[in-house]
Parts: C-alpha cells; structure tokens; sequence
C-alpha cells in the first residue's frame, strides 16, 4: 500500500471528456466506518469529490491507476490500469480528518463521477460548484486531459512534438537527476516529459505534485508515475503549463 499525498497544482479539471459526453453521476453520504461501493470506468477518466474540505491523502495500490490532481484539492481523476471486472480498493483522507473506504469496480462504461459528502448540508450547497464554469474552462480543461494522455502514450497526435534533452537540478538535493526529453505544444498549452532518476542506491525517495511545481511557469496539471521510486531507479513525470505573457 502506497499513502499519496495530494497538494496543490494549479489547475481546474472540472469536466466532461468530450464536448459530447456528459459523465454519470454516482452520490454518496459519508458515514464513518462504512465502505463505499460504487464503478468505475475501465478504459475512462473518472471523477472522485469527497466533501467540501478536499482529498489530503489517497491510500491504495498505485500499480492499479493513475491519478491526475486538482489544485483545489476536491476532484481526484482516475484512470485504472486494469481491465473491466476488476476492483480497486482506496482509501481516501479529507483535510477535516474523515477516511473513506472504497471498493470501486471497473466496467465497461463511460467515465464515472463519484460526489461523496461530509454531510446532507454540504451536499446540497456544494455538488454543483465545480461544473459552474465557462466554456472556455471547458474547452481548456479538454486540451489538459488530452495532452496529458498524449504523453503518457508518447504519441504526437495533433501536438507539435519537439525532443530535447534538457538536465534540470532543481531535486539534486534530494539525490534525484531530472532529465527533460519531450515537449509537446498546442495553442498556448505546452506540456512537458521529464525522465526522473533516483541516484540514491539504497533509499527509495517518495515524489509529489509541489516537488516539481517551480520548474516551470504557470503549471496547470502534473502526473506522476512512480511516487514510491525506488533506489536507482527511473520514472516519468508529465506536466501541462501555459504560455504567458502572448
């Protein structure tokens, strides 16, 4: 089991996958105590909000999924690596202290949104906020979700793809060398491939979202592959950024 701490990125991916696709809504209450079952999509993006105070920490089995963060701490973008009929178990930490216990079964369907409240208050004045943007959030908050599984398949699809190599030493200190070798370009979204490697030969170093938040200017979303990377080992970071200033 693997703790995942989310912090903030700057970004808002607050949408649905395709302008022609709305995701399937799936609310819960919290109780304490009680595990949550609910599906997922197997092959989608899906959507997880838990209460008002947001998502501290995730606890589950990263070899499973991959997860995509928002900067306001309340939506979790998952997207399994198993096949249908699988299940996922995670555990999930608010800031306010409450754990919620998942059991999550992955389907062949849409991508799902999973709406859990601390409370029946909080549910009502709260479920709708995050879909409460402009459509030019939206069609933003589609490029990020793209580009990002562009790059995560190392495919250029409609990307202006520029290989670099590029030694970053912003986590020297940390016994980690960065190595930059993809950058991919849309418009004024610009997105980043980062080979990260653990020099370290006995002591494996844990990565998070504001480990990489400095390298680039107006970051909008980070991936991380590994977070647990072990001793002389390597792993990807992806990372979505804006051009400013144009």
């Amino acid at each position: 089991m693997i703790i995942k701490v989310i912090t903030k990125i700057i970004v808002i991916i607050t949408i649905c996958f395709a302008s022609n696709l709305s995701l399937a809504a799936q609310d819960f209450e919290y109780i304490a105590g009680n595990k949550i079952k609910a599906y997922i999509s197997s092959s989608k993006l899906n959507r997880i909000e838990f209460g008002k105070a947001g998502t501290g920490q995730i606890i589950g089995d990263d070899s499973k999924y991959k997860i995509i963060t928002d900067n306001r701490a309340q939506n979790i973008f998952l997207l399994p690596k198993v096949p249908a009929n699988q299940t996922l178990e995670l555990a999930l930490v608010s800031f306010s202290g409450n754990v919620a216990d998942l059991v999550l079964e992955t389907r062949d369907v849409e991508g799902q949104v999973i709406r859990i409240s601390d409370s029946v208050a909080g549910n009502r004045n709260n479920q709708h906020w995050q879909l409460a943007v402009t459509a030019q959030e939206q069609a933003q908050n589609q490029e990020i979700i793209q580009m990002i599984r562009s790059m995560i398949a190392d495919r250029e699809d409609k990307y202006y793809l520029i290989q670099v190599k590029r030694k970053i030493d912003h986590l020297k200190a940390m016994g980690l060398s960065i190595e930059q070798d993809r950058i991919y370009r849309f418009g004024k979204l610009i997105g980043a491939r980062l080979k990260v490697s653990n020099r370290k030969s006995k002591e494996a170093v844990y990565l998070k979202e504001s480990d990489f938040s400095n390298i680039f200017d107006s970051p909008l979303a980070t991936c991380i592959e590994k977070r647990l990377l072990p001793p002389k080992t390597r792993g990807f970071v992806w990372i979505v950024t804006k051009e400013v200033g144009k």
